[in-house]
């Protein structure tokens, strides 16, 4: 979905704002393109119903959680739990996750939706092996994460929109117009984007891995950079 870019970017963006508002930025963002995504992996039959009905009440309460969290959340706890995930996804990125079969550990999406919630992403970086783990094919996994992780997020913002309106609207208002044009810009650059990635990784995935590793090594080095500036 994009979130693991979006949120800091919308940080790097709105830096005087409070920490929710590039966090639920990010959310919406990645509600975007990950819809998206969602849509295509259904329709290629990439969803295994039964994992997602599984681990999908865990997500929608955790991502809940987690975002109304960032209502209180210190702004440098939040930019460094970013850093901390992109610079994660840099070390793991390429590795194949191995499974188990191990159904009973579902109850395991509940802290991801609340991480997912948290930083503003769609979760798939740490849902994606928690279903392979659970017995789904690599595919499947991706496919699942996918459309588990738009709902998730779909959920969170309306949630949190119906239940603490005055609190969002207050943050949101001031940054209304910039946001709009953002979202916008997303929307018609998103597609494009993903076109041209996806043909890099088919023609040199080795070159699209260095070159994702380096913007993630990056992105959690300017978080870092981000979060001490933010605390003094």
């Amino acid at each position: 979905g994009g979130g693991l870019v979006y949120t800091p970017l919308f940080a790097f963006w709105l830096a005087d704002a409070p920490v929710a508002v590039p966090v639920f930025a990010g959310l919406v963002a990645t509600a975007f393109t990950g819809g998206a995504s969602a849509w295509s992996h259904a329709r290629l039959g990439h969803l295994d119903l039964a994992l997602f009905v599984r681990v999908v009440p865990f997500l929608w309460l955790g991502a809940a959680a987690g975002l109304a969290s960032t209502l209180a959340l210190p702004r440098p706890a939040v930019l460094l739990a970013m850093a901390v995930l992109d610079l994660w996804i840099a070390v793991d990125l390429g590795r194949r996750p191995r499974g188990d079969g191990r159904r009973g550990i579902f109850w395991l999406a509940l802290p991801i939706g609340f991480v997912s919630g948290m930083l503003g992403i769609g979760g798939g970086t740490m849902l994606v092996p928690l279903l392979v783990r659970m017995g789904a094919s690599l595919g499947a996994a991706v496919g699942t994460s996918a459309v588990a992780g738009f709902s998730m997020v779909s959920f969170a913002l309306v949630s949190n929109l119906a239940l603490g309106w005055t609190h969002w609207h207050a943050l949101l208002a001031p940054e209304g117009g910039r946001l709009m044009v953002a979202w916008l810009g997303i929307v018609l650059a998103a597609p494009v984007a993903a076109r041209a990635g996806a043909r890099m990784h088919d023609r040199a995935p080795e070159t699209a891995r260095r070159l994702l590793r380096m913007a993630f090594l990056g992105l959690a080095c300017a978080l870092v950079l981000l979060a001490v500036r933010s605390s003094g």
